[in-house]
C-alpha cells in the first residue's frame, strides 16, 4: 500500500453514518480507502467524538497527527454507557473490531461529541450518561480533564454551564483557552475561559454565551438538542447547529460574551449563497 494520511472530513461523515467504524485513511496518491475499527477490547460501540492531537502537543503517549475517537455506547449497544477514547496513529495498523488502542478508559459513561484537545498537553471529553440506555434515565454528566498519558486531572460539573455537554469546540490560545460546549439538555451554549499549566487547567469564569434551543428526549436518539459547535476567531462568531430547531445559528461576539443571546437573534439565513443574520433578512435557512 502506499504511503497513507489521515482525511478528517471524509471521516467524521462515515463515522455520524456507520456508527462502528472510523473510515480514517486514505491513501494520498492512489485514493484507496483503509477502514479502521473504534471497537477497542472492552466492545465499546457507537463513536461520537472525533479530533486530531494538534502539533505542539507534548510527547508522550500521544504524538500530534494522531485520531482519537470517544465511544458513546458499551459493548451491548446501550447508549450512554460508553467509557473508552480510543486511539488511531497515522503511520499504525488498520484496527480490527475489538482491537482498537484504547487510550483513556472514563469512569464516567456517556462519552459523547464533546472531545477536544489542548496543545499545551491535555484532552477534554464531556460525558451524558444513561442508567439503562433509555431516554428516561439520561443525566447531567460533566467535563473531563485528561492529561497526554490518559489520567484525569480535573473533573468540572455544573448544572447551569454543563447540563448534559454533547458537543465543543476549542479556542486555543496556548496558555489559555476558551472552551465552548453545547448543553444537550438546558438547550444552552456555555464558554469556559480557562488558563492552562503543567499540572493542568484552572477555571477562570464560566459564562453562557447563547440559549433557547430546543431540546427534548427521544426514545431513538435518546436526546436532541444544540449540537455541534464551530469558532471563527476572526469575526468572533460562535456557530451552532441545533437538531431540534433544524437549523444553524451564528453567536456574534461568543468570545466576549458576558450574558447570553437568545437563538432568535442569531438565528442564520440565506441570501443568495450567503448566510446572514437574521437582522438582515428574514428567511430561515433550513439545514
Amino acid at each position: 500500500m502506499q504511503q497513507a494520511r489521515y482525511c478528517a472530513p471524509f471521516a467524521g461523515r462515515m463515522l455520524a453514518a456507520v456508527g462502528v467504524v472510523l473510515v480514517s485513511i486514505v491513501a494520498a496518491q492512489a485514493g484507496d480507502i483503509v477502514v479502521s475499527s473504534t471497537i477497542p477490547s472492552n466492545g465499546d460501540l457507537n463513536p461520537y467524538g472525533i479530533v486530531f492531537v494538534p502539533e505542539g502537543f507534548p510527547a508522550g503517549t500521544l504524538t500530534p497527527g494522531d485520531v482519537l475517537v470517544s465511544n458513546f455506547n458499551n459493548n451491548k449497544n446501550l447508549q450512554g454507557l460508553g467509557t473508552t477514547i480510543i486511539k488511531l496513529t497515522p503511520n499504525g495498523a488498520v484496527a480490527q473490531p475489538g482491537k482498537a488502542a484504547t487510550f483513556f478508559t472514563s469512569k464516567l459513561p456517556g462519552l459523547s461529541t464533546a472531545l477536544g484537545v489542548l496543545r499545551a498537553g491535555f484532552v477534554v471529553v464531556g460525558n451524558v450518561p444513561t442508567k439503562n440506555g433509555k431516554s428516561n434515565t439520561v443525566q447531567q454528566g460533566a467535563l473531563q480533564i485528561v492529561d497526554g498519558s490518559g489520567n484525569v486531572v480535573t473533573t468540572l460539573t455544573d448544572r447551569t454551564f454543563l447540563d448534559g455537554p454533547w458537543d465543543l469546540t476549542i479556542n486555543d490560545q496556548g496558555s489559555r483557552a476558551q472552551i465552548f460546549v453545547s448543553n444537550v439538555l438546558n438547550g444552552t451554549v456555555s464558554r469556559l475561559d480557562v488558563m492552562i499549566d503543567a499540572s493542568g487547567i484552572m477555571i477562570v469564569q464560566m459564562v453562557t454565551v447563547a440559549k433557547g434551543y430546543l431540546t427534548r428526549t427521544d426514545p431513538s436518539a435518546l436526546v436532541v438538542g444544540p449540537t455541534g459547535l464551530a469558532y471563527d476567531p476572526e469575526t468572533d462568531v460562535l456557530y451552532v447547529a441545533s437538531t431540534g430547531d433544524n437549523a444553524i445559528f451564528a453567536v456574534a461576539g461568543a468570545g466576549n460574551a458576558m450574558t447570553p443571546v437568545d437563538k432568535e437573534r442569531s438565528r442564520l439565513t440565506t441570501r443568495g449563497t450567503c448566510a446572514v443574520r437574521l437582522d438582515w433578512c428574514s428567511r430561515p435557512m433550513e439545514t
